[in-house]
């Protein structure tokens, strides 16, 4: 049997001793930036379909995406996962990867990014409360609470944002966002 793909969960007591740190750390520092990729993915996609299609832009990111993943399973001598779990891995992969982008990216070019923007902060709703119907999560009290604040912030953002957000001309556009979403959900 390989090894896991994946490393191992921390001990408790090396949990407990990063807890106890205080300060940002380098992961926080690496957060913020992704945190900041994602916020200006969308203006950066809709600035792209100036130059390429959707799909041809799209066919550019996988193949980016294809040789810096492969490069980063490689450096860490990851292994190919077990025969029993390809299956599933493929499966995963033309949901959260295939028909989600082909959604996001086709959603993209018909939408506003507001909007696009938007519709994706659902995500994480939308996979909490699937992992609670699914019975992968117990959501408690305060993670209810914590997903009814994120859906009320956007729908604030949706209600006070006045011209840069809304449906006029975009349905289609959302409609195909919102696809995405469920997809990636998935």
């Amino acid at each position: 049997m390989g090894a896991a793909p994946f490393p191992a969960a921390p001990a408790e007591g090396a949990a407990a001793t990063a807890a106890s740190r205080r300060g940002l750390t380098g992961t926080d520092g690496l957060l913020v930036v992704m945190t900041l990729i994602w916020g200006v993915n969308y203006i950066v996609i809709k600035a792209a379909f100036e130059v390429l299609s959707p799909l041809s832009f799209n066919a550019v990111r996988f193949v980016v995406a294809a040789v810096a993943i492969a490069g980063f399973a490689w450096a860490s001598g990851a292994r190919r996962p077990p025969a029993r779990q390809l299956v599933r891995l493929s499966l995963l992969g033309v949901l959260g990867n295939t028909l989600y982008q082909l959604c996001y990216i086709e959603g993209m070019a018909r939408t506003r990014a507001g909007n696009a923007a938007l519709i994706m902060a659902a995500v994480p709703v939308l996979t909490a409360v699937a992992s609670q119907l699914l019975g992968q999560e117990r959501l408690r009290w305060k993670d209810v609470a914590g997903l009814a604040l994120s859906t009320a912030g956007i729908g604030a953002l949706v209600v006070g944002s006045g011209a840069a957000v809304g449906l006029r001309g975009t349905l289609a556009g959302d409609l195909l966002m919102l696809l995405a979403v469920v997809f990636w959900t998935g």
